[in-house]
């Protein structure tokens, strides 16, 4: 099973740019976005912690 560690990494990227361009253009659009990526953020950490509970 993988660690998720990367793709964790990955979208924490993802958010940080879209964070960005949040602060630039502001628009809805965005905003759905990285209330997206957030969403993806939250399951992967809620993931591994259940890999952690179960080792």
């Amino acid at each position: 099973m993988s660690d998720y560690k990367e793709l964790l990494a990955t979208f924490k990227q993802r958010r940080r740019q879209h964070v960005d361009q949040l602060a630039h253009d502001d628009t809805h659009e965005t905003a759905a976005i990285l209330a997206d990526i957030q969403a993806c953020i939250a399951a992967i950490e809620a993931v591994m912690e259940e890999a952690d509970a179960f080792h």
